[in-house]
């Protein structure tokens, strides 16, 4: 909500004509990095090279939490299927 009649400073004055309108300088920091970052090669080479990263490492966790729950079933049917082995040795001696 910026512009100088229909802006929040300006809705403001309208119910407290003494009041003192600052601009936050984080904010115009902010622009003004996100401006002169477009322009900058480098900024945006290492910008893109960080991006590449984060996306290495997301890949890497999902990758490492699928084996290890592909390992967890492995075990689970492992030692499903050696019960039933086991019942069916009990079985075929019992007959």
């Amino acid at each position: 909500m910026k512009g100088e009649y229909k802006g929040l400073a300006a809705r403001v004055r309208l119910e407290a004509s003494t009041a003192l309108h600052i601009h936050c300088y984080a904010h115009r920091l902010n622009l003004a990095l996100q401006d002169s970052g477009e322009n900058i090669k480098e900024v945006l080479n290492t910008l893109g090279q960080v991006n590449s990263v984060l996306i290495l490492l997301k890949v890497r966790t999902i990758k490492k939490f699928l084996i290890y729950y592909h390992r967890a079933f492995i075990n689970i049917l492992s030692k499903q299927f050696q019960s039933i082995e086991l019942d069916y040795k009990h079985i075929k001696e019992l007959g």
